[in-house]
């Protein structure tokens, strides 16, 4: 990410694999399915700002630009990110983008806290 009138880099925006244990989200999983670990592989969003530039809405204008490329160039189903329960600058940019939000209320696996998903709309 970089600044129009200054060209600075102020951040970073990208697509990063990521795999998702769908099982451990109680909402997304159905209710007669046991927990479980399982995994797939998904198209994950990140993002990084400059803590100078924090609340600007940056890290939301380049997700979304961002988001509409995967969707339109990439064909795909859905767009993922993931942080910490703790992480509420990035738990806001996931609402921001549109993206549904769910906390991994388990103790496992012990990486995988907050999901945020954002569907393709076509």
């Amino acid at each position: 990410m970089v600044l129009k009138d200054t060209q600075a880099v102020i951040g970073s925006v990208g697509l990063v694999p990521s795999v998702i244990p769908w099982g451990v989200i109680d909402e997304l999983r159905p209710p007669t399915m046991p927990l479980h670990y399982q995994t797939s592989p998904e198209f994950g969003l990140f993002w990084g700002i400059l803590p100078d530039y924090w609340g600007n809405g940056y890290a939301t204008e380049a997700g979304k630009a961002f988001i509409s490329w995967i969707f339109d160039t990439l064909d795909a189903q859905r767009v993922v990110a993931t942080t910490e329960h703790d992480n509420r600058n990035s738990q806001r940019v996931m609402q921001k983008l549109g993206m549904a939000v769910y906390t991994n209320v388990h103790k496992k696996p012990f990486w995988f806290e907050v999901l945020g998903v954002l569907a393709n709309p076509k």
